[in-house]
């Protein structure tokens, strides 16, 4: 029989909208300006939205997320529901005491609401990064484990799971820092390394994968649920749209398609987009919106440099990433 043809609603209403990863940027007192921008425009769709703290002055202690939460949303059009969260760059530099202390409050009341972490030179850090997990399990403990006063939830450690140098331990058990790793193979690399290693020594995490982009990742993240493990992942729709060669038609090289980690292959593509539309609610919306402003004569926070440089990041549009 032939198919009836879609009739669609002129109307759809849906649930409020949370960005589960953005980065809002700095203001203009700040010297930058995205801020006065990206605000609004997340404030025109979204109801709740998490700010990653890699500004100019990285937010790692929760007096300097109070400083930032309290900007951004002060940018907020007035009518708007948009509520600001912030995540903090966590690093063995900050205090796991302060972690919580931000966190457990009355919930709209934190200064900090969750925790992202990066490894060692595979993104724009700001030099508040690891080399291995190691490094921060106290802290992340703290935000497990603790009997909290205010908070009935663990507190969410994001993870750029992304390793560029080979993690070995030697036979002393001392560890070292071998080879760089091929950038298509460091976000399945991170996994082996990392994410197993993570669970052993804190199995009680409540982690998310950011922006995943390997089927492998995937995987992975179903065979720890189905282990009882928290594991979550962060879904950034410009994967389920773009693999490895779309950076280079033209033929050139189309620098506002680089973002970290790299778009890889037609298979990963695929698994972004399965997962997209299998209705676990253990992936969610994080579109790690990342604009740079477009000016060739400076030498930082512009997509490509005077240099010749190139930063990695997305610039989107809100209103459109959420057709996705």
């Amino acid at each position: 029989m032939p198919q009836e043809p879609f009739v669609y609603p002129e109307v759809v209403e849906i649930d409020g909208i949370c960005d589960g990863h953005d980065h809002l940027r700095d203001l203009d007192t700040d010297g930058d300006g995205r801020a006065e921008m990206t605000v609004p425009l997340a404030a025109a769709v979204e109801e709740v939205t998490l700010s990653m703290g890699n500004t100019k002055q990285v937010v790692n202690t929760s007096a300097r997320a109070r400083i930032q939460k309290d900007k951004w949303q002060g940018l907020v059009p007035e009518g708007k529901p948009l509520r600001i969260l912030v995540a903090g760059l966590l690093s063995k530099n900050v205090d796991p005491a302060d972690i919580v202390a931000g966190f457990d409050k009355p919930d709209g009341e934190e200064d900090w609401d969750a925790m992202k972490v990066f490894f060692e030179g595979v993104s724009n850090d700001g030099k508040n990064s690891i080399r291995h997990f190691s490094e921060v399990i106290p802290h992340i403990k703290a935000m497990t484990e603790t009997k909290w006063k205010h908070k009935d939830r663990k507190m969410p450690l994001l993870i750029h799971l992304e390793r560029k140098y080979q993690h070995i331990l030697s036979a002393d058990g001392k560890a070292d820092f071998g080879k760089r790793i091929q950038i298509l193979k460091r976000e399945h690399e991170g996994v082996l390394t990392d994410l197993e290693y993570l669970f052993q020594e804190v199995p009680s995490v409540s982690a998310t994968v950011e922006h995943v982009s390997d089927h492998r990742t995937f995987e992975k993240i179903e065979e720890l649920r189905a282990k009882g493990y928290e594991v979550y992942g962060g879904i950034a729709p410009h994967y389920r749209e773009y693999v490895h060669d779309d950076l280079f038609e033209g033929p050139a090289f189309n620098s506002h398609l680089l973002c970290w980690p790299l778009p890889k292959y037609e298979e990963d593509r695929q698994a972004v987009d399965d997962k997209m539309l299998s209705g676990k609610p253990y992936y969610y919306l994080g579109p790690d919106r990342a604009c740079h402003a477009n000016d060739i004569s400076q030498s930082s926070d512009v997509k490509i440099t005077k240099e010749g440089k190139v930063v990695g990041g997305q610039t989107q549009i809100p209103e459109a990433v959420v057709s996705s």
